[in-house]
């Protein structure tokens, strides 16, 4: 499971575009310290956390948000020095940028924590596994049906014991799986376990957000199920009193409701990112990981759904509608970046041999995209909606969301009302907002 503490920003030994970590090397579970700077320009272009400059340390073993990661927010100095406490974890789950990627295990090998910069390549320091996760038997989790004379212990592999008056109901080697190794492995180690109201039943997590349910109790969905990859592990789970629903929560804090469990919150503030993919040197910002997938030419007029800084572009011969666009800072021509879905780094290339002015009396940024609490991401659509929401969201798996209306600030996050379908019919329901793009 992961555990992360990370501590006040405070000067650090590092040069401007440094990084460092001790130890260098260690097995999972090792308490690492980071320290670093990126300078006082970039400091104050963090986006603020509760108005505090912040910015997101990533772990992960390769370059490139398409890699499992895992990743904590980090104060930053007005000077651009950092420093962070970080638990080297067993599962990294990934984030909405790995494109459906579950996540995987921790395994021996180099790893790398890197922390985005305004300008230039994310510094990156290494730091060696020693040796990989917590062996099967490795107990995580225990449970009780309810009358006191008994209880169920659940282990890293999957298997159940039951003590007492506490009924063995199976588990996921009786289900066909077959723990952490064997034919048919799992795809994340068990990280928790919770007794059903009836006492007849229970269910085990995986740090991917997998549930698995035995006995009455009975199944409601899952992470992995919804195409959803957790921002961090899972790291417990807890039955809703109906029994009809549970509740999920990573090690972020974040929370995933299911059945006719409620959603009431989560421990992680909403995240503002102030969305730019040119550097301040007018290149492509190396810290985005960008990937241009092709170029369209055409006319554009300002502003865009992000504000005056961005413009809405019409694609020749196609009429193909691409908003927001971004120029480089104080450019007058193109080219221009267009994302479709800003977690992900594809994105367009907008030819054009001169911009127009940005549109008088517009925001200079406002929110364009939003990720919620079930891992969605839906992004303004500049159309006329009528009741519906203006935010329309990507995904196209059934039972996930299709728009949603402009989010509501809110401490220590943002809320959005969205519904299930685009007809005036459907309810809309509060969800909280976990990233807000501007």
């Amino acid at each position: 499971m992961a555990s992360f503490v990370v501590a006040t920003a405070m000067p650090a030994a590092a040069q401007p575009g440094e990084a460092s970590v001790v130890p260098t090397a260690g097995p999972v579970g090792t308490v690492v310290h980071l320290s670093g700077d990126i300078g006082p320009s970039c400091a104050a272009q963090a986006p603020k956390l509760s108005g505090v400059a912040t910015e997101f340390l990533e772990f992960q073993r390769g370059a490139g948000y398409r890699q499992p990661n895992e990743w904590i927010n980090v104060p930053v100095a007005t000077d651009g020095t950092w420093s962070a406490t970080f638990v080297i974890p067993s599962f990294v789950g990934g984030q909405a940028m790995t494109n459906g990627s579950l996540g995987g295990d921790v395994t021996p090998g180099v790893w790398q924590f890197g922390l985005p910069t305004c300008s230039g390549p994310a510094p990156q320091v290494n730091f060696e596994v020693t040796s990989t996760t917590p062996p099967a038997s490795s107990f995580v989790g225990i449970a009780a049906p309810g009358g006191g004379q008994g209880y169920w212990l659940a282990q890293a592999g999957g298997g159940v014991y039951s003590y007492g008056d506490a009924p063995f109901l199976g588990s996921t080697y009786s289900e066909g799986l077959s723990g952490l190794s064997g034919p048919r492995p799992l795809a994340a180690p068990i990280v928790g376990i919770t007794a059903a109201p009836s006492g007849k039943g229970y269910w085990l997590v995986g740090a991917d957000g997998g549930v698995f349910a035995f006995g009455d109790a009975g199944f409601y969905g899952s992470l992995p199920g919804l195409g959803i990859t957790p921002a961090a592990s899972i790291v417990g789970i807890t039955a809703a009193p109906s029994g009809k629903g549970y509740w999920l929560v990573g090690a972020d804090g974040g929370v995933f409701a299911f059945g006719n469990a409620g959603f009431y919150g989560s421990g992680v503030p909403t995240r503002i990112i102030s969305y730019q993919p040119f550097s301040t040197n007018g290149t492509i910002d190396a810290s985005l990981h960008l990937q241009v997938i092709g170029e369209v030419g055409g006319t554009c007029q300002g502003a865009g759904v992000a504000g005056n800084s961005s413009y809405r572009c019409f694609a020749q011969p196609s009429g193909r509608i691409y908003d927001p666009c971004f120029a480089r800072p104080h450019a007058t021509s193109g080219p221009l970046l267009c994302p479709e879905d800003p977690a992900n780094p594809q994105v367009v290339q907008f030819n054009l041999s001169s911009l127009p002015p940005g549109l008088e009396g517009a925001p200079e940024q406002r929110p364009w995209a939003v990720e919620l609490s079930n891992g969605e991401v839906c992004v303004m659509i500049n159309a006329a909606w009528g009741g519906l929401g203006p935010f329309g969201c990507l995904s196209t798996t059934p039972g996930l969301l299709a728009d949603c209306h402009i989010p509501v600030q809110g401490t220590p996050w943002w809320t959005a009302a969205c519904q299930l379908q685009e007809t005036p019919k459907s309810p809309f329901k509060t969800y909280q907002v976990q990233v807000i793009w501007t």
